[in-house]
C-alpha cells in the first residue's frame, strides 16, 4: 500500500502530529519528516522519495506556516521551487490504492493575495505566516478581507501548478488554518486537479472525501 507521508517544520507546535484518520493505519505505513530552516527543498523531496521507496506515496501533508502559494518549510517552498516536485510524480502513481495527492495544511496557500501581517491576529495556535513569522488566526470581523482571499486568483495558479508538476490533486485552504485532529481544513478550500478543473469545497467536507 503507497504511504503516508507527513513533512512538518519543525518548529511548529503541532510538529509530528498525526491526523486522527490514520492513527489505525498498519505500522510503518505512515511515515514523519521533521525539517529546520536550513533544509534545502531538493533534500526533503528526496527524502519523500526514500520513505515512499516501491509501496508509492498515497498521500503527502505538509504541516507548516505559510502564505498564497507558499510552504514555509526549509529553505521555503515558492512558485519558483515547484519545478523540484517532479521527482515525486512516479512515486505517486506507484500507489494502490490511487494516490489521493498532496494536501497542504498550510494558511492561506490557496488565497487570491498574499497575507500581510496586518490581517491577522496574534493569537497562537495558526500556521499563518508573513515574512516567516508566525502570526495568529484571522479575526471573525475581518469577513472582508476572506472575502477577498477567497477568490480564483494567484493561489488557484500556484495549486494548479504543483498538480500539473506532480500529476496529482493538490488541496489548500483559503485561510488561517488551525490544527484539527482529524486533518481537515479551516474555512473553504480548493481541489486542484491536473490539467483540469478547481473545485470550491467547504470546510465541513474532509479532504479524502474529494477524489
Amino acid at each position: 500500500m503507497g504511504k503516508i507521508i507527513y513533512v512538518h517544520d519543525k518548529h511548529i507546535w503541532d510538529s509530528g502530529n498525526t491526523f486522527g484518520r490514520h492513527r489505525k493505519e498498519r505500522p510503518g505505513r505512515v511515515v514523519h519528516l521533521e525539517y529546520g530552516a536550513d533544509a534545502k527543498v531538493t533534500d526533503i523531496l528526496s527524502d519523500v522519495t526514500k520513505a515512499a521507496g516501491s509501496d508509492g506515496i498515497f498521500l503527502l501533508v505538509f504541516n507548516a506556516h505559510g502564505n498564497r502559494g507558499c510552504i514555509f518549510i526549509g529553505e521555503g517552498i515558492m512558485p519558483q521551487r515547484y519545478k523540484y516536485f517532479k521527482v515525486l510524480k512516479p512515486y505517486f502513481f506507484k500507489s494502490r490504492p490511487k494516490s489521493l495527492g498532496i494536501e497542504i495544511h498550510s494558511c492561506y496557500f490557496a488565497a487570491s493575495s498574499l497575507v500581510s501581517q496586518g490581517e491577522n491576529d496574534t493569537a497562537g495556535g495558526s500556521h499563518t505566516s508573513a515574512n516567516f513569522s508566525s502570526w495568529g488566526a484571522m479575526p471573525v470581523h475581518q469577513l472582508a478581507v476572506v472575502d477577498r482571499l477567497s477568490r480564483d486568483g494567484q493561489g488557484h495558479l500556484c495549486a494548479a501548478k504543483l498538480a500539473d508538476i506532480t500529476g496529482v490533486n493538490v488541496k489548500g485552504s483559503y485561510t488561517a488554518q488551525l490544527t484539527d485532529k482529524l486533518g481537515r481544513f479551516e474555512g473553504k478550500w480548493i481541489c486542484a486537479r491536473p490539467k483540469g478543473k478547481i473545485t470550491v469545497h467547504p470546510s465541513s467536507v474532509a479532504p479524502a472525501a474529494i477524489q
